[in-house]
C-alpha cells in the first residue's frame, strides 16, 4: 500500500504526480494545466514533440488550417468520441471551459 501524502493547497493530480496549481503563487492553475494537457493530446495527435515545460501549438500552425473543426476531426480520426474530440481540441484552442476535458 502506497503512503497517502498530506497536500494543503491547491493540486492537481496528473500522471500519479501532484502539482501545485494555485496561480496566486505558482505558474499554473487548474484551468492552466486542463488547457495544457488538451494542447498535449493535439500535439501527440500531430506527431509534435511534448516534451516542453508547458505545451503550445505551433505558431507555424496559427491561422492556417489548424482551427476547432480540424483538430477535433483529427482527434476523432484517432479513436476519440466526436464530442471528446470537440471538447478538446475547443480547451486547447481556450475556446471553451476546460474543465470538459480534464473531468474525463
Amino acid at each position: 500500500m502506497h503512503a497517502r501524502p498530506n497536500l494543503s493547497g491547491e493540486w492537481w493530480i496528473a500522471d500519479g504526480q501532484a502539482l501545485y496549481a494555485d496561480g496566486d503563487i505558482g505558474d499554473m492553475t487548474h484551468e492552466g494545466y486542463a488547457i495544457d494537457y488538451a494542447k498535449r493530446l493535439v500535439l501527440d495527435a500531430l506527431g509534435l514533440d511534448t516534451d516542453d515545460e508547458y505545451a503550445e501549438l505551433p505558431e507555424e500552425y496559427e491561422g492556417t488550417w489548424l482551427d476547432a473543426d480540424n483538430i477535433a476531426a483529427l482527434l476523432e480520426a484517432g479513436g476519440m468520441s466526436a464530442q471528446e474530440a470537440r471538447d478538446t481540441a475547443l480547451a486547447a484552442l481556450d475556446q471553451t471551459d476546460s474543465r470538459n476535458v480534464a473531468l474525463r
